[in-house]
């Protein structure tokens, strides 16, 4: 795809639903948990996974990450005890090409070919505070094809907005204040497969919409769900800041969900106390217990 200069806005859109798969797979059934992680998110994912456990969900989850450099071989049956499938996205690639494929790039793809006909996405870095199976059955959701959370309002300068260019270039008439965190997403995939093809079109030419349209994966959802004209539901309440780049955002009526952006690292030692939340103090004790299979 060529330059935004020279690209005519009426060539964009097509070459994107040109090249989707039309048909939405049979074999995609039920509901479950998509994580995107591995390499250095790989301990925020072990943790992300207990703390959905520990809120009494059951739902199945699936683990993705780039190669088996991100995630050692000697992880997986601690991760399959959990209920997780771990899926190596580059051995699906085989099967379903995807150009580019790094780690903003994977998201959309993970969703797309997971093996759930209905998926909750999250972040590694991401906590969910409740147990989220009731997303699934939200009158907000089922009326729609997904569930989108809101990132905070951007400023002009904002690196984080929809930029400039993206809605001539896809021709679509511009609006303001649709940016979405894309770091929790509920989308039911049969109904979306438009929407959700075209993502993942967008993001196998992110050199070109990474840098004319959105800040990563992060608005192409949105901006493919208005461009195959896909109904969605954006929660209303926008995230509010607990320290530093961490967030809490909140269900439709305005409780606390997820909490997102703390990345735990290794050693143990090298993070630091944030405040008094149990989450907080599991979360050592489970980083503790990650330490001992990866090293043990």
């Amino acid at each position: 795809m060529g330059s935004a200069d020279n690209e005519k806005p009426t060539l964009v859109a097509p070459k994107i639903l040109g090249t989707r798969e039309l048909m939405f797979p049979e074999s995609m059934h039920g509901r479950g948990i998509v994580i995107v992680g591995g390499g250095k998110f790989l301990p925020s994912g072990y943790l992300a996974i207990k703390q959905i456990r520990s809120t009494g969900c059951a739902l199945p989850i699936e683990f993705w990450h780039l190669g088996p450099a991100e995630l050692p071989a000697k992880l997986i049956p601690a991760f399959a005890a959990l209920g997780t499938k771990t899926v190596d996205a580059f051995k699906v690639r085989d099967q379903r090409p995807m150009k580019n494929l790094g780690g903003w790039e994977c998201k959309p793809y993970a969703m797309a070919y997971s093996g759930f006909e209905e998926i909750l996405f999250i972040d590694a870095d991401n906590l969910i505070l409740i147990d989220p199976t009731f997303l699934f059955d939200h009158p907000a959701y089922t009326k729609n094809t997904a569930m989108f959370w809101p990132d905070f309002p951007p400023q002009e300068d904002s690196y984080w907005r929809i930029k400039p260019r993206a809605f001539e270039l896809l021709g679509l008439p511009e609006q303001s204040g649709l940016e979405i965190e894309s770091g929790q997403m509920v989308i039911h995939k049969r109904k979306a497969w438009n929407a959700m093809t075209a993502t993942v079109s967008m993001n196998d030419e992110s050199d070109f919409f990474y840098q004319h349209c959105s800040y990563g994966d992060k608005d192409t959802y949105t901006l493919s769900w208005l461009l195959t004209g896909t109904p969605y539901f954006r929660v209303e309440k926008i995230p509010t800041i607990v320290t530093e780049m961490v967030r809490t955002h909140y269900t439709p009526e305005g409780s606390p969900l997820f909490e997102h952006g703390r990345k735990w690292v290794l050693p143990v030692e090298a993070n630091r106390v944030v405040g008094p939340s149990v989450h907080d103090q599991r979360c050592f004790g489970w980083l503790t217990e990650f330490t001992s299979l990866l090293y043990g």
